[in-house]
């Protein structure tokens, strides 16, 4: 059995990992803050909070003991002047005798506080979040399960375990992972500390990814896993202060195999520190590296690990592992600690069994945990809510640039531009101008320097300001009037809940529709989520997203997200919370051949989830295929047509209460079916009937013939209006038919099934982008622009002023479909795109500026340099 102060430095040591005063001396964010502040928490955590303890249980001693104390002695004087022969026996003294011998065990009452303080909230923190961790032996113990939602009433509760919390999805930061080795408790422990070098001098190590590695991400496609691997020609080196580096490369590994990602990424870490160790024996001037990185940092796992394992271990999983920031920590952890106390602490049985001296105590050292748990429950409040602001304070614009077709120019900068040898490389690489012969048309064909000629010719070449200098931007911009509403586009490289904050000024409410495919989650590319709670951080993080965005649309803005059946339910129950409803699903067949499951199915389809802003907004109809307007063969002075039956359009139901409704499908008589053309009477005020057999006059409403109700297609006012489009036919048999001119501007609406073969992600999504960027695949799994184009459609997008958001950019499939709208329409359709990936600079943005620049692609090469489009669009880097 534990002793009191074994417990009591339990609590302190897991006290100290929920403040991060166990992890390196980081030297990025919060880890600079909390190191900064760690002598203060350290106070806290050693005297302050034990002197809060200590007077916690010494009230119970002084204000209680003494009470007790004389009440036991009163007992003692009464039984006596009652005369009894043996006070200590008599039943008062005895209860105030165990009164007072509960005060003083109160001792054993801190041990088991100590204990409760521990396993609350050891259960409610891993790894940095706080988050409901999973105890399964709870449930089979026969208790209450061991947790708590927040529960309204409400008919339906959607839940679940970091709903209260901001998921932060980061990218690879990569930065300089520092620690003072001097400051590990590992070696701080051991007799004497540090017995080598100058003890007032840091022992600092750095972690380094190697710049040239990272710079070939291009290569790379997104879903292929990296790793962090130690590099081969130089792993570890002294930098020119003496101080240790340890080089890595991040990168997909050709060596992975079949292997599962979590044990081959712990190989590679092994793999690291054996490389290191190995370097540091021969590395001249590195003893005392040497020396402290092979110190014991046992686990239960492994107790031989040396202390450059731990830290290795830390810094992949920095770079490698999302995480959270509660949203209201303190609510969520006072709430769940009156849980914890009714659930794990209190029992009704004891209180009801017991004397009332022991229930008094009992109820004493609640009342003590609870304040205990309330001060530390504030102090780790205030330290999140400081993370809070951090992730909600709007981030900084680092970059702003533009890239503009030439034709928006000013020829008086040309000049300028020829010479500009980087913006000719760029040139080379995306457009292969390289390539451009002179011809009959006037085209001068390309040379090196370009001459102000050539860009003339081929003005939808796209100017890129990163590569001029600011007086040149500046005239630029003074050049054309209002320069940031011209524009037609903007992406920003930003995590997306940044860049959604950073819009809300500008584009709230103004967004017709949003479209976004996020990150799918399946087996065939899981994202590596903290904890095991793979689909609970992947709602987390779509729903705040969700939220914000609808915050940009306007009041008829749609939103339209594609997913797969693994997050399906998920996501249609979020967007449901964010929306009201989901307002249709379409499923879309985009790979016809089917991606194989084990053990199940061959999945070929996607679903395309539509929630409107407002339910009275209608889902736009899209236009016909070829096939579908090939039927309109007449043409009039109001455009083509054929003529369709009438009855062929009406709602086949009886509508017997909607009187107001008069145009007759048709009009059962004698036996007889007559579907009669007729003319209205403004002096009755009724129709009649202008093609007999029927005589005499058809009543407005009700049209009633032997108990038969007629069936009412079109409302008075719209029949007068509709008369020129109607005509009548009598047939071989005697029975007139009533036709109407069907005009294809009316559009179909949009199926729940979407079966075409221009959906096909295979063929119009990769195959497209391989058309592109024909040297490598540069993204996995886009979407067949066509899907894209008609969701856009059906949205809201299709509209020639309408500003289209995506903060999923991806591979900028959104991009490409709204220039390809601007470019077939016309029209002055904007796009908004927000992505985080390295790939913005090698998919995204040059995906963008491709598809202004020429329609057609061909192994990475235009097919068509006449279909470009004149555009600008500004792109943003925030801060991380």
């Amino acid at each position: 059995m534990p002793t009191t102060e074994q417990l009591r430095s339990r609590l302190i040591d897991k006290l100290k990992e929920l403040f991060q005063l166990d992890q390196p001396d980081l030297d990025f964010g919060f880890y600079r803050i909390m190191h900064a502040k760690a002598e203060q928490v350290s106070r806290f955590l050693e005297e302050e909070l034990l002197t809060i303890i200590e007077q916690a249980f010494g009230k119970i001693d002084d204000s209680q003991k003494a009470k007790h104390q004389a009440e036991y002695e009163k007992a003692i004087e009464q039984a006596k002047e009652f005369g009894a022969p043996v006070p200590e026996e008599t039943v008062p003294v005895k209860k105030a005798k165990a009164a007072l011998d509960a005060i003083n065990n109160s001792k054993s009452a801190e041990g088991e506080i100590y204990d409760h303080l521990y396993r609350f909230f050891e259960r409610y923190y891993h790894e940095g979040d706080f988050i409901s961790r999973r105890y399964y032996a709870r449930e089979t113990s026969g208790k209450a399960a061991p947790f708590a939602i927040p529960y309204n009433g409400e008919e339906v509760k959607l839940h679940w375990a970091n709903a209260d919390q901001y998921y932060i999805k980061t990218a690879e930061y990569f930065n300089n992972f520092t620690v003072d080795l001097r400051q590990a408790k590992e070696l701080q422990a051991k007799e004497g500390g540090l017995q080598f070098g100058d003890e007032t001098t840091p022992l600092r190590m750095h972690f380094h990814i190697v710049e040239a590695t990272e710079g070939e991400h291009g290569n790379i496609k997104e879903t292929d896993k990296r790793f962090f691997i130690i590099h081969k020609e130089k792993p570890v080196e002294l930098n020119e202060t003496g101080e240790l580096v340890i080089n890595f490369e991040f990168r997909p590994d050709p060596e992975k195999g079949s292997k599962q990602e979590g044990s081959w990424r712990e190989h590679r870490n092994v793999e690291a520190v054996n490389a290191a160790l190995k370097v540091l024996d021969d590395l001249a001037g590195a003893e005392a590296y040497k020396s402290a990185l092979k110190t014991k940092a046992p686990t239960e796992k492994d107790k031989n690990r040396p202390l450059l394992a731990r830290y290795i271990n830390q810094y992949t999983a920095r770079n490698t592992f999302d995480y959270f920031i509660h949203k209201d920590l303190s609510g969520f952890l006072r709430r769940e600690l009156d849980f914890y106390i009714k659930n794990e602490v209190m029992r009704l049985d004891d209180i009801e069994s017991a004397e009332a001296p022991a229930v008094e105590t009992y109820l004493t050292k609640l009342k003590v945990l609870r304040g205990i748990a309330h001060k530390l429950i504030d102090f780790l409040a205030q330290l999140e809510e400081f993370q809070k602001k951090l992730w909600l304070k709007k981030k900084f614009v680092v970059e702003t640039n533009y890239c503009i077709t030439l034709d928006r120019v000013p020829e008086e900068l040309y000049p300028e531009i020829a010479a500009n040898e980087a913006q000719h490389d760029e040139w080379v690489k995306l457009f292969a101008i390289d390539e451009i012969v002179a011809d009959t048309t006037g085209n001068p064909g390309y040379t090196k320097p370009l001459t102000v000629e050539f860009l003339k010719t081929n003005d939808k070449l796209l100017l890129d300001t990163r590569f001029f200098d600011d007086s040149f931007k500046a005239k630029l911009l003074a050049s054309i009037d209002n320069f940031d509403e011209q524009c037609d586009g903007l992406l920003i490289h930003s995590e997306n809940f940044q860049a959604l904050n950073l819009l809300q000024e500008r584009y709230r409410g103004q967004v017709k529709c949003s479209y976004i495919d996020p990150p799918y989650n399946t087996d065939a590319g899981p994202i590596v989520y903290k904890n095991g709670y793979r689909s609970s951080s992947w709602t987390s993080l779509i729903y705040d997203r969700l939220i914000s965005g609808k915050a940009l649309l306007s009041v008829d803005g749609i939103l339209c997200a594609t997913i797969d059946d693994y997050e399906h339910k998920h996501l249609a129950m979020i967007v449901e919370a964010a929306f009201g409803e989901v307002s249709g699903t379409v499923a879309i067949r985009a790979k016809p051949s089917g991606r194989p499951i084990p053990l199940g199915f061959a999945v070929s389809h996607e679903y395309a989830l539509f929630a409107k802003k407002s339910p009275t907004v209608s889902i736009r109809r899209l236009a016909r295929s070829d096939e579908q307007l090939a039927r309109y063969r007449e043409e009039d002075s109001r455009g083509p047509f054929f003529w369709e039956m009438l009855r062929k359009a009406g709602s086949g139901s009886l509508q017997e209460d909607r009187p107001t409704m008069c145009f007759p499908l048709y009009l059962k008589q004698n036996g007889h079916i007559y579907v009669p053309r007729m003319e209205y009477d403004k002096r009755t005020e009724k129709y009649v009937n202008i093609a007999p057999p029927i005589e005499g006059e058809v009543p407005i409403w009700p049209l009633r013939d032997d108990g038969d109700m007629g069936r009412w297609y079109k409302g008075l006012d719209t029949v007068k209006e509709m008369e020129e489009e109607l005509k009548a036919e009598i047939q071989e048999n005697g029975q007139y038919f009533v036709y109407y001119r069907r005009r294809p501007n009316e559009g179909v609406q949009p199926t729940t099934f979407w079966s075409e073969a221009i959906y096909s992600a295979t063929e119009h999504g990769t195959g497209l982008l391989k058309k592109m960027f024909s040297e490598h695949e540069p993204f996995s799994y886009p979407k067949s622009i066509y899907a894209v184009i008609d969701c856009l459609k059906v949205s809201g997008g299709i509209d020639a002023e309408s500003i289209v958001l995506d903060y999923f950019a991806g591979s900028a499939t959104t991009s490409h479909a709204v220039i390809e709208l601007n470019r077939t329409l016309g029209g002055k359709r904007k796009f908004i795109l927000v992505e985080i990936g390295h790939y913005f600079d090698i998919v995204t943005k040059p995906r963008t500026q491709k598809a202004i620049y020429s329609a057609n692609w061909k192994d990475g090469k235009p097919a068509n340099r006449s279909s470009g489009v004149s555009q600008c669009f500004k792109y943003l880097r925030l801060e991380s």
